[in-house]
């Protein structure tokens, strides 16, 4: 906006809107301004929320792995459960 005011300021003929424009354009321009501050506050204040709910929460835990018999033979893990059926 500001362009196209210092554009129309130029002709001579366009001042008066030009300078409405020029004045737009630099209220805007501020506006944006502190919408990014105001942006970069609170992600901030969201960044500092999540650091502290992940402290609190502690190091992630392991999930349990399951054991795998890889030494046996088939015929050992057919026997094997076997008798884990036989005592259920």
């Amino acid at each position: 906006m500001e362009e196209a005011g210092a554009a129309a300021d130029a002709t001579g003929v366009g001042a008066v809107v030009g300078l409405g424009l020029g004045v737009a354009g630099a209220v805007a321009g501020l506006y944006g301004a502190y919408e990014s501050y105001r942006g970069e506050k609170k992600e901030k204040a969201d960044a500092k929320t999540k650091l502290q709910q992940a402290q609190a929460k502690g190091p992630p835990q392991q999930a349990p792995v399951a054991q795998q018999d890889v030494a046996s033979s088939g015929a050992e893990v057919r026997q094997s459960l076997q008798g884990i059926q036989a005592v259920s």
